[in-house]
C-alpha cells in the first residue's frame, strides 16, 4: 500500500521490515530473481524478478525502502548489491 503496510499475508508490509532489517542481502535476491511461493500451504503472492535493474538501480531502490515507512537503516551501496548479488541462488 502507500503507507508500507502491504496487503495482509498477500504482500507483506515494507514498514518496520523484518526482511529489511535481518536479511538486506535476500532483499537484493529477491528483487533481482523473484519469489515463487515454496510453500503451497502459506497463501502468497508469487513475486516476479527485475533482473533488468542495474546496481545502482536496485540501490536506490533499497535505500528508498530503508529509509521510509518508518524504516531508519543503513544505506545500501551498489557495491553491496554487487557483492549480494554473486550469493544469490538463481
Amino acid at each position: 500500500m502507500a503507507d508500507g503496510t502491504g496487503l495482509g499475508a498477500l504482500i507483506p508490509s515494507l514498514g518496520y521490515s523484518k526482511l529489511l532489517q535481518d536479511d538486506p542481502d535476500s532483499v537484493v535476491c529477491l528483487i533481482r530473481y523473484g519469489l515463487v511461493n515454496p510453500d503451497s500451504s502459506v497463501i502468497m503472492t508469487p513475486m516476479p524478478g527485475f533482473p533488468e535493474l542495474t546496481e545502482t538501480d536496485l540501490s536506490n531502490l533499497i535505500n528508498y525502502m530503508n529509509t521510509s515507512w518508518g524504516n531508519d537503516l543503513p544505506l545500501t551501496s551498489p557495491d553491496d548489491v554487487a557483492a549480494a548479488i554473486a550469493t544469490c541462488d538463481e
